[in-house]
């Protein structure tokens, strides 16, 4: 009997540079955001901070991360999801600590396996962020 499985995740040297190139955009885009990548076990792999972006983006970018990571989904897809669940329901999983449902955070697959999640906050709108994180998805040569 197998006892334990193999799962793939996301090297530190590529969640580095997924935030790198995040950075890289919300800079040319003149935004001062907080980039955090996890892997699938709910690890922090990767988190950076640019001077001068809003404190509470470095609690948002984590839970958009974690949230991409945990479910394959994007964090805003996880909304949706969200918005349409019974008011009841909803009040449960709102309990679950690290899950957020609104634009800046993505999944990061490889050859169709989930390896990790993006999560970027601080930009003017969540769209914004949505675009810095596919940024950093592309450095990997990963599309949303």
């Amino acid at each position: 009997m197998k006892t334990s499985i193999l799962r793939p995740h996301i090297t530190g040297e590529a969640a580095l540079r997924v935030c790198d190139a995040a950075l890289a955009k919300a800079r040319a885009e003149g935004h001062a955001v907080v980039v955090a990548v996890f892997d699938p076990s709910g690890v922090l792999v990767a988190f950076v901070a640019e001077q001068g972006s809003p404190r509470i983006s470095h609690a948002v970018a984590r839970d958009k991360a974690f949230t991409a990571a945990m479910t394959g989904m994007s964090s805003a897809a996880w909304k949706a999801i969200m918005d349409q669940m019974p008011q009841n329901e909803r009040e449960i999983v709102l309990r679950a600590e690290g899950y957020v449902g609104t634009e800046g955070g993505l999944p990061i697959f490889e050859a169709g396996q989930l390896i990790g999640g993006v999560g970027v906050s601080g930009a003017a709108t969540g769209g914004d962020d949505a675009r810095c994180a596919e940024a950093g998805l592309a450095a990997l040569g990963a599309k949303a």
